[in-house]
């Protein structure tokens, strides 16, 4: 899928004229993340959903990629103010990795005490769903996209490792990597995930399946 002249932009807030759903993706990644889940939308035919994805930079931490969400929330709260035209975000969604990170547990708490301080001030959601989650892998976000081609739990020491497996299927860089042979297999990610996950096994793991399922539930 060409990039070129794509519809989606990064960090863009855009007017909705009929309410549907606006979703807020930010990830860890400044490359690989941001362009699998533009691509992702296009695949899907989400254009009429508000989809908002915030890249990241070096050095950007599990942790701050929650505050990065929390910030950019407060300022569409605040231009939702502006007139109708503008619409808070019911979903905020937080996407890292495990890697080397230190702070896995502090942004998981965060999340957690985001969604509790919601639900406690908000009087408008409907059974006090969340509207903050994370989708995290482990050890990165290469292992959901191996497991578009491949149901594995082999024990990988490090990201490098995911990678040299994954280009036993696909040609792999982190800015170039064949999003077609990617995008196709979506639905037998999902259902290996469910089966690892339900196998118990911790590590390695991934949750952007269930992004990835809720992307195709709005298109549903």
């Amino acid at each position: 899928m060409s990039r070129k002249g794509s519809k989606w932009r990064y960090g863009r807030y855009s007017p909705v004229r009929d309410y549907r759903k606006a979703v807020l993706i930010v990830c860890e990644g400044s490359v690989t993340e941001p362009y699998y889940f533009r691509d992702l939308c296009e695949y899907l035919g989400l254009e009429r959903f508000h989809i908002q994805i915030e890249k990241g930079k070096h050095g950007l931490t599990p942790i701050g990629v929650v505050n990065k969400a929390f910030e950019k929330d407060c300022e569409r709260t605040e231009l939702s103010k502006e007139g109708p035209g503008m619409v808070e975000f019911d979903q905020i969604w937080c996407v890292f990795d495990r890697d080397q990170h230190r702070s896995i547990k502090e942004a998981l708490a965060e999340i957690n005490r985001l969604n509790r301080v919601q639900n406690k001030y908000t009087d408008d959601l409907v059974n006090h769903e969340p509207r903050f989650y994370a989708a995290y892998s482990d050890p990165c976000f290469e292992y959901w996209l191996l497991l578009h081609f491949v149901e594995t739990t082999s024990q990988f020491e490090n990201c490098k490792k995911v990678i040299k497996e994954l280009k036993n299927y696909i040609r792999y860089t982190k800015s170039k990597f064949e999003i077609d042979k990617i995008l196709p297999e979506t639905d037998n990610a999902v259902s290996r995930v469910k089966i690892i996950r339900k196998s118990g096994i911790i590590s390695p793991s991934t949750t952007v399946d269930r992004l990835v399922t809720n992307l195709k539930e709005l298109r549903d």
